[in-house]
């Protein structure tokens, strides 16, 4: 899980990139938001994938922290 806001450091190298405005990501979006001041608390919960074959299923690691994550995400909306 990645949590930043106002008061958070920004984040890492590793979650943004450098790109143009037609190749903006979450991070580079937060990070722009930052730096014009407009940056509300962002929660980002999530599961990294181990492969994206084309009509794989879920792995087993994968399919087991679904749940936990489900989890997290009605507890930061239930706050």
């Amino acid at each position: 899980m990645v949590r930043t806001g106002p008061d958070q450091p920004p984040l890492t190298e590793g979650h943004a990139q450098e790109a143009g405005s037609h190749d903006f990501g979450l991070a580079s979006a937060v990070e722009l938001a930052r730096a014009l001041d407009r940056l509300p608390e962002v929660v980002v919960v999530g599961v990294e994938a181990q492969s994206f074959g084309w009509g794989e299923a879920l792995t087993g690691p994968v399919a087991d922290a679904v749940p936990a994550a489900a989890a997290e995400v009605l507890r930061v909306l239930q706050r």
